[in-house]
């Protein structure tokens, strides 16, 4: 019954990972202001004039070396997602290889837990939860670099509008600011001045920006760079008006923090409370939980509490995630 709880314990735990995942993905590309937010780039950008390029000159990603696995995994949308994540985290293999890498992981599991347990059902649950820990931690570091990038881009705006007033062009300041900048931020703008360099149009290279960077201060730079440079107008003072605004909003999340810190400290607590409490009783009273396991109520019971324990712990969430 114990091995039984712990499995049930973990399978829970990753179904409300899934779940909360999924949720987040939806309310981040779907929710109302997302809408918003996207409703007045796309007005902005229609005012401009600008015309699609017919062909872009620079490769396209590749999901495999093999030309069939890569068309295959092409045909996918969930995997194109997943190779933005790894785009977005600044990784250096391909989809290909990740992909074998969670798939190596599982049948490693799946083999040891069979061996131990004799159980195919319980060797699958724990390889699909061991094999999710790659990707957990894939989006761990994808959030952290693309928070650092969001970090640093109010500097080199400052420094590209400097180098403006100085009288470079706008990919000579582009090049001199990423040479001078820290990673991560440093290599994402090489790399769009390399683009810009072989005569990528500014919207494709801007769009290619924000496909690495996906966040709302790098689509203001984006949309104003766009806008400038098809209707004209001061870009430095532009810029420079845009890194000052950045710097506002970042003192303001680091002010709702700060604020906001005792609330999810709570959260934490009240959410790990619980899954303490029952592993250590699991531990020194193993055959605890044992009536409760063999009626008939039990697993309802088990799965309602889990559920709602769920809920309260997004609710909690949400409630001490401010957005600015």
């Amino acid at each position: 019954m114990l091995i039984l709880s712990i499995y049930l314990l973990f399978l829970i735990s990753f179904i409300a990972l899934l779940g909360y995942a999924f949720y987040r993905f939806v309310v981040g590309k779907f929710g109302l202001r997302a809408k918003r937010i996207e409703s007045r780039l796309n007005v902005l950008v229609e005012r401009s004039i600008i015309q699609p390029t017919s062909a872009s000159i620079f490769k396209q990603r590749v999901f495999s070396k093999n030309e069939e696995i890569d068309h295959f995994l092409k045909k996918y949308p969930p995997f194109h997602f997943v190779d933005i994540l790894i785009l977005r985290a600044g990784l250096k293999c391909n989809l290909h290889q990740f992909l074998m890498f969670l798939l190596g992981i599982f049948f490693t599991i799946f083999a040891l837990t069979v061996g131990v347990t004799g159980s195919y059902l319980k060797a699958f649950f724990c390889g699909i939860v061991f094999a999710s820990i790659p990707f957990v931690i894939l989006k761990i570091q994808n959030s952290k670099r693309q928070t650092l990038i969001q970090n640093q881009l109010p500097d080199i705006l400052e420094y590209i509008a400097r180098s403006l007033n100085a009288g470079h062009s706008f990919n000579s300041a582009i090049q001199t600011a990423a040479l001078e900048s820290p990673e991560p931020i440093g290599s994402e703008f090489k790399m769009t001045f390399d683009q810009l360099n072989l005569g990528v149009s500014i919207r494709d290279a801007m769009n290619n920006l924000i496909k690495r960077i996906d966040t709302e201060d790098i689509r203001f730079f984006a949309v104003a760079v766009s806008i400038n440079r098809e209707v004209g107008g001061n870009l430095s003072e532009l810029l420079g008006e845009v890194s000052s605004m950045m710097r506002a909003r970042l003192a303001s999340k680091l002010s709702v923090k700060a604020l906001a810190a005792e609330g999810k400290a709570s959260a934490t607590v009240l959410g790990a409370l619980p899954v303490l409490v029952l592993m250590l009783i699991l531990v020194f009273a193993p055959n605890y939980y044992d009536p409760l396991m063999s009626s008939e109520m039990g697993s309802t019971v088990i799965f309602s509490t889990l559920g709602i324990m769920a809920f309260g712990l997004l609710w909690m969430k949400n409630m001490t995630n401010i957005q600015i």
